[in-house]
Formats: C-alpha cells, structure tokens, sequence
C-alpha cells in the first residue's frame, strides 16, 4: 500500500502501465493517502473504461462517412466538427491533436461519429449551425440555415434602407431575422 505498492497486489494493476505518469503518480498519492486497498480497485476499473476509449485519427474518422459522402464531401463534415465542437483548427488536424482528445471528448466523439454515421446533418449533431459569420442553435425541428440564405441575407442588408421594417414569417432558428436586425442599421424585425 502506499508508496509501496505492489504490482502483484490485483490482477488489474496490469492496466497501471497503460497510464502515464502523473496519472500513476495521482493514483499511488491519493489512493494510499486517502481510500487505501479499495480505491485501487475502483481506479483500475475505471482506468480501464478510460483506456478502452479508442482515439481516431482524422483519417479514420472521415473514411467512416464515405458510405454516405463523398470523399470531399466526408472530410469537410469532420473539419467542421472537430473545429466547431471540439475546437480543432485544421493545423490541429494535420498534427493528429485529434488522437491527443481526452477520455471524455473521444467517448463524445465517438458518439457524434455514430450519429453522422446513420445520416444525421452535423449540425443536428452539434446542437448549432454557423450562419452569415454567427453561431445559431438548431434542433431537428429547425430547418438547417444554408449559406444561400446568408447570401440572401447580405443582399437584402445592402439593398434594405436604414430603419426597415422586416417580416421574418416561419422563423425556426431566426437566423434571418437575428442577422438582419444586426445588420440594417434601425431595422425593426417582426
């Protein structure tokens, strides 16, 4: 026990050397200091459930959609994912950060890939959408906002005077609304 521990002391301490060190460390401190035997167990389980989490690379991640996307179309919804969701810039991706994801993120990420897998949009997937340079959120009730409609958008705001009154009818994420209010100066949106 304690700093003393032995390897031999649970059939799972053969997972201790699939953790790195301050993890090890952590363990041995506060495991001896704290809960003694018992908390060995408990972390060995959860270690493994830790360990069991299978990081993916970019690569792999994408190839999975291409039953349903092309090649372009597949890595493209990935990049979005990995830098709207997890915060990735495509210079992250081509470093492989996205195999460095903690346990929760790539449990998360795994969980978004079995989703886009089955067919679901990514932004469904995300909960959000990104709209004339704005985050929107969007649920499968909400029509997803396209970039046509951006364009729309911006052409209204330079042909629109200031202080317009808009009709947004339909509304669902009031990415057009939102966006116009914000850009025709006085806009009153209804």
């Amino acid at each position: 026990q304690g700093a003393h521990h032995r390897v031999g002391f649970c059939i799972l301490h053969a997972v201790q050397s699939q953790l790195n060190a301050p993890a090890h460390i952590t363990y041995i401190l506060f495991g001896s200091l704290f809960f003694g035997r018992y908390f060995f167990v408990l972390f060995h389980l959860f270690a493994i459930f830790a360990v069991s989490i299978k990081t993916m690379t970019y690569n792999e991640i994408w190839r999975q959609l291409t039953p349903l996307y092309d090649n372009g179309e597949a890595k493209a919804i990935v990049r979005v994912l990995l830098e709207m969701q997890f915060g990735l810039s495509w210079a992250d991706v081509i470093c492989g950060k996205v195999t460095q994801l903690g346990a929760e993120n790539a449990l998360l990420l795994q969980q978004m890939i079995g989703r886009l897998v089955k067919g679901e949009p990514v932004q469904y997937v995300m909960g959000r959408a990104e709209f004339a340079n704005r985050i929107f959120s969007v649920t499968q009730g909400v029509l997803i906002p396209r970039p046509e409609t951006a364009e729309l958008c911006a052409w209204i705001t330079h042909e629109t005077p200031e202080n317009a009154t808009v009709l947004d009818v339909g509304c669902g994420s009031g990415c057009i609304a939102v966006t116009l209010a914000l850009n025709i100066h006085g806009a009153h949106v209804v």
